[in-house]
């Protein structure tokens, strides 16, 4: 009987987003030749109770993850919330020393580039590391004392796009790329559009657009209520899935607050349009989340997002931070219920050719395939 290769995966939060959803899928494609453990923050999170649900059970840190927050919106170098997190390294620093001695793992890969200060406890530890950068990279001096760490301490670097690899770069043995995923089959859900709006007390005579981003500004929430000025026409909806902070919060008729959800299919079902107004470069993996369920997008128009949203072919783009603009947008659609059939048809091929949970899969397990080759026979094998 041949023993698996450990592997030990740490998540820097507790929330259930777009890297929680990506962190699932990965255990998912690791755990049939691996025996894989995941650390997250804290217990009882929404992103806990989603890996319960899919027979995961995570282990924890008990305390805030140190992080080296050099991405696209996060916090400024000068305050204080990136010296907090800064400060919280010393002390999860401990808690991986002790997770490699009781877990005495082969492989430790960090899900974020937040994380990349761990590269050198892990590999002074004899272990292999490896980095997901799943962050949108900003110039500066910590961006490329991040990119140096990524090759100096790290045996693998696993980015999410060509783009990433692009502006980031590594010299790390292994280098490759496993695009978020999707599992087509959750998407083809036997719910009609006004089945699901019962299901969410929605009004399925509405034109309904549907924000992913709570009430946080880098994903714009501020632009996206704000073009409910501009939006006067009363069958045009919000609906806003994600966390949500009540001192945040419009109070408009028009705006429907869901909070976070476990059932983003049916919720996607439910809407029309998907709006995307990220104030910076963003990773949109909502973009092919709509388009598994034939939904347009209208998104930020960022060179980081354009190689999966085409302005007039599987949606439009606007002008970042600019309400006019994303309310011009949702107009040209709501008007041409032939275009959104078309953008959202054109959506729904792309997820499927880009983002395919087998085809990721594969390419996560040829990436550890090649770091296998480097431990074992100092041997490299491109990819």
């Amino acid at each position: 009987m041949t023993i698996k290769r450990k592997v030990v995966l740490l998540h820097h939060s507790d929330e259930l987003g777009g890297a929680g959803v990506s962190l699932c899928n990965l255990i998912e494609m690791l755990r049939d030749r691996y025996q894989v453990s995941v650390y997250l923050p804290h217990r009882d999170s929404s992103l806990a109770v989603y890996l319960g649900h899919r027979d995961i059970v995570p282990r924890y840190l008990e305390n805030p993850v140190g992080m080296v927050s050099c991405y696209s919106g996060g916090p400024r170098v000068l305050s204080r919330t990136f010296a907090r997190n800064l400060w919280r390294i010393g002390r999860t620093r401990r808690a991986l020393k002790n997770i490699l001695m009781s877990e005495d793992p082969d492989i430790v890969a960090v899900n974020s580039i937040v994380m990349v200060w761990a590269g050198r406890t892990i590999r002074r530890s004899g272990r292999t590391a490896v980095c997901f950068v799943r962050e949108t990279a900003v110039d500066g001096w910590v961006s490329s004392l991040v990119k140096r760490s990524l090759s100096k301490w790290f045996d693998g670097v696993i980015y999410i796009s060509d783009q990433d690899r692009r502006i980031f770069g590594s010299e790390a043995p292994v280098v490759g790329i496993v695009r978020d995923s999707i599992r087509i089959d959750e998407y083809d859900i036997g719910l009609t559009r006004e089945e699901a709006c019962r299901q969410l007390r929605l009004d399925p005579g509405a034109f309904n657009l549907l924000f992913v981003g709570g009430t946080e500004q880098m994903k714009g929430w501020h632009v996206v209520s704000a073009a409910m000025l501009h939006l006067n026409l009363p069958d045009i909806k919000i609906i806003v899935a994600g966390r949500v902070d009540e001192r945040a919060t419009v109070a408009n008729p028009r705006i429907f607050y869901l909070g976070v959800q476990q059932d983003m299919p049916k919720i996607y079902r439910a809407c029309d349009v998907l709006v995307f107004p990220s104030i910076s470069p963003h990773q949109a993996r909502p973009v092919f989340e709509a388009g598994a369920m034939g939904i347009p997008v209208i998104i930020s128009d960022f060179s980081a997002t354009a190689d999966e949203v085409v302005n007039g072919l599987n949606g439009l783009t606007f002008r970042p931070g600019d309400p006019r603009d994303l309310a011009r947008a949702v107009m040209a659609l709501y008007k041409s219920p032939a275009d959104r059939l078309r953008y959202g048809a054109e959506n729904r091929r792309l997820a499927i050719a880009r983002h395919g949970y087998e085809q990721s899969g594969a390419a996560l397990l040829t990436i550890f395939t090649a770091l296998h080759d480097v431990r074992d026979h100092g041997t490299t094998e491109a990819q």
